[in-house]
């Protein structure tokens, strides 16, 4: 089942070394009960170590939590292989200011309603100073999937090279970054999608190298504003 569980509180991991095979979640940080208590709080934290998961079972993650995530610092290595897996799925925001998260999902979409994918935010996701890196393979996945998205600085890498995912009931598509609205202040994006490189509502580009790639359609489906930096786009419309 699950690797590292806790219901209860927020999850620290600042040294180390971690090496987690699971079934379910490598590692999950959720409070969920019907009468809450509001000084609980799930959050999860990875300030150093290095962390190797591996997940086997349909809709699991390699970390998992109903709090906010924050990355500061260590490595973490992941390989996610059930259907509708993620590396990390965040109910809150995520920070990822320092450290390296590299990782694997090799899953396509579970019973026609959950992507598989690298990243899901349910909230905002702040990027700088760090090394990202994510390769999706399976039908219809999603690089990372968040409410809004900021980058800083940093490097991040992502690619959604699986064809897209067509149901009998709900067809899905291959992207690399679907967002709200990505503002990018410095730093340097590599996507590939499938589909898009970028699915969004706004692109704003004040600084920085943004690589862009489609397999099939448009590289950046969004309205793209840009007042420094550099943007390249390959598409297949």
């Amino acid at each position: 089942s699950n690797g590292i569980e806790c219901t209860e509180g927020s999850l620290t991991i600042e040294a180390g070394k971690l090496d987690i095979t699971s079934g379910g979640e490598a590692i999950k940080v959720v409070y969920d009960e019907p009468e809450a208590d509001p000084t609980i709080i799930s959050d999860a934290y990875i300030k150093g170590g290095y962390i190797k998961i591996v997940t086997t079972g349909e809709k699991s993650s390699a970390l998992q939590t109903t709090g906010n995530y924050t990355q500061s610092g260590g490595i973490i290595q992941a390989e996610v292989k059930g259907d509708g897996s993620k590396i990390v799925n965040c109910d809150s925001s995520i920070t990822i200011n320092g450290g390296k998260l590299v990782g694997v999902a090799e899953g396509t979409a579970f019973n026609e309603t959950t992507s598989a994918g690298g990243i899901k935010c349910e909230d905002d996701m702040t990027v700088q100073g760090c090394t990202i890196a994510i390769e999706c393979t399976g039908k219809g996945a999603k690089g990372i999937n968040s409410k809004n998205m900021t980058v800083k600085s940093g490097e991040i890498t992502v690619l959604s090279i699986g064809e897209n995912y067509k149901g009998t009931i709900e067809s899905r598509k291959s992207k690399a970054i679907e967002t709200g609205n990505l503002t990018m202040t410095n730093g340097y994006i590599n996507l590939r999608g499938y589909e898009n490189a970028i699915s969004a509502h706004k692109v704003a580009i004040y600084k920085g190298t943004l690589h862009a790639i489609s397999d099939k359609a448009t590289a950046i489906d969004a309205t793209i504003t840009q007042s420094a930096g550099w943007l390249m786009i390959k598409e297949n419309e």
